[in-house]
C-alpha cells in the first residue's frame, strides 16, 4: 500500500476519520479488515482528469466483529460509496471517501433481527 501513497497522505472517511500519514491510515484499514472478513472495496466506475479521479465504489465484507457499534452478525454486508482521489507525482496524496452509512446501518440492524 505504501508504494501507492505519498508520505504525507491525507484520508477522510465517511466513518468520521481524518487521518494524516501512512501509519494512521494503515491502522484504520486494519480495523476495518478486523471487523469485516474478506473486506473488499470494488471500484465500479472511475473518471480521471489531470491529477484527480472520482470513483463509484462498493464496500463489502463478512461482519465478524463489532462494527459501527453493531455486534457481529456473521453475514455479508455491503454498501455503496464514492471516492475522490488527489494525486501528486504519480502517487495518491489525498483520499476522501463518502459512503451510504444510513443504508449500512439499516442493513446491520436488519441482520441483527434475522
Amino acid at each position: 500500500m505504501a508504494e501507492l501513497l505519498t508520505v504525507d497522505f491525507a484520508f477522510r472517511s465517511s466513518l468520521g476519520n481524518e487521518l494524516l500519514g501512512l501509519d494512521p491510515f494503515s491502522a484504520y484499514v486494519r480495523s476495518i479488515r478486523g471487523a469485516l472478513a474478506q473486506y473488499r472495496c470494488e471500484i465500479l466506475d472511475c473518471v480521471a482528469e489531470g491529477e484527480q479521479a472520482f470513483a463509484r465504489v462498493r464496500f463489502s465484507g463478512i461482519h465478524e466483529a463489532t462494527f459501527r457499534g453493531f455486534e457481529p452478525t456473521e453475514k455479508l454486508v455491503s454498501w455503496m460509496g464514492a471516492a475522490l482521489f488527489q494525486c501528486r507525482d504519480g502517487l495518491i496524496a489525498e483520499l476522501w471517501v463518502l459512503g451510504d452509512l444510513a443504508g449500512l446501518d439499516e442493513l446491520l440492524t436488519k441482520n441483527l433481527k434475522v
